[in-house]
């Protein structure tokens, strides 16, 4: 799997920085593949993940079986196959994560991972720490947000990227003893029943979680986020993938109606041409189709709460499934909110709804939640009404 975001867009985000301390100098396994130049810069060599490396095989295998059958026909089909494989070669390429370079400057973090071609996927700086856990390594930018910060109210604040199957516990824990701070207290690791003075406990439909991490997550006391799937162990949808598939798909149906339209008999060349026709809108309906089960099945990602600095502002968001917009937004003067309560839905199974109730007795839908822990919903509404009372989180 690949760094979970859109890989095809560089990010590279303007950050309020947060203070670290120095981390010290420390010694890096042999076994990894470093490369040091200063003391607080670091190279590591991402190797290539299976689906990759299959992808790869993949297209050089049948891209020969293709190049091959290619020469019964004409030269046309043999520069059509040499173009389509190099599309496809190209493609994967781009999506192969191979190298990350962190460095660390006037105690602000930099991390730039880039793909096989040289070329930067994702730039990421600021109050930057790192965490890993079962075979994701995460990234995890905890700038401090508030509505002050550039431009989020227009687009998400990017607060964690995280890379599955090829960066290995031994390469985080060489990154953690050069790059992190030893008080770092990880705001994946919140937990609303500690904050409410309760104890979790386990019940029948609240199972102990086998992962560490949260799905209400705290960055400081004006800004907090609500994750509708636990970070790092949702399904990504593979793009490459999907190019590869129709690949496959495109480049035989190609050179069957090349093969008809060569032929000396008029009925063929009708048929090769109607083949050849429909082949050209193959890839237009399919990426028609596609985007719109994107938009059908993929449910946002997650919901943020922003307060702004002196906490007389409150703006939500809610933010898609690959957090680079907001599907919904809502913004309110905290002197015009009475309070926020779940309530359960009218229909059975469609789980608990967040609301707000206005002074002005308005009733505002924020958000059905379906299969909430009971600690998150409670905790959440525990941390908006409180901060209606000058309430802390600490």
């Amino acid at each position: 799997m690949e760094l979970q975001s859109p890989l095809g867009l560089e990010v590279n985000e303007q950050l309020i920085n947060s203070n670290q301390t120095t981390p010290e100098n420390n010694t890096i396994d042999t076994k990894i593949d470093f490369n040091q130049n200063q003391i607080e810069n670091l190279t590591i060599k991402i190797p290539f993940n299976f689906e990759i490396t299959c992808s790869l095989c993949l297209i050089g295998f049948i891209g020969f079986l293709y190049f091959i059958m290619s020469f019964f026909y004409s030269y046309q089909v043999t520069l059509f196959i040499i173009f389509a494989s190099l599309l496809a070669l190209l493609k994967t390429l781009y999506s192969a994560l191979t190298k990350m370079e962190i460095n660390k400057s006037n105690n602000i973090t930099n991390v730039n991972i880039k793909n096989i071609l040289g070329c930067s996927k994702m730039t990421i700086n600021g109050n930057i720490h790192f965490f890993y856990e079962y075979s994701t390594f995460f990234i995890i930018n905890d700038s401090n947000f508030d509505l002050s910060t550039q431009n989020i109210k227009k687009k998400p604040a990017r607060i964690l990227y995280y890379i599955k199957d090829t960066i290995k516990n031994e390469t985080f824990l060489d990154i953690k003893k050069k790059f992190e701070v030893n008080d770092y207290e990880n705001p994946l690791f919140f937990d609303s029943a500690k904050l409410m003075g309760k104890k979790r406990e386990p019940s029948e439909k609240n199972f102990p979680k086998l992962s560490k991490i949260s799905d209400l997550i705290k960055f400081g006391e004006h800004f907090f986020t609500l994750y509708f799937s636990t970070p790092g162990h949702k399904d990504d949808v593979e793009r490459n993938s999907i190019t590869i598939c129709l690949y496959l798909f495109y480049s035989p149906i190609f050179i069957f109606g090349c093969s008809l339209v060569y032929t000396n008999i008029e009925k063929s060349k009708l048929i090769g041409l109607i083949i050849l026709t429909i082949i050209i809108m193959i890839p237009i309906l399919v990426c028609i189709i596609f985007h719109i089960c994107m938009k059908c099945q993929l449910h946002d990602a997650r919901i943020d709460f922003i307060y702004s600095k002196d906490f007389d502002r409150l703006f939500i968001g809610k933010v898609n499934y690959e957090e680079n917009s907001y599907t919904k937004t809502f913004e309110y003067q905290m002197n015009d909110i009475e309070k926020f309560y779940f309530q359960m839905c009218e229909i059975i199974n469609e789980g608990m709804e967040l609301k707000v109730e206005l002074k002005n007795k308005r009733i505002v839908r924020i958000h059905k939640f379906i299969g909430i822990d009971k600690y998150d919903q409670e905790g959440l509404e525990f941390i908006l009404n409180g901060k209606l009372n000058n309430i802390t989180t600490k």
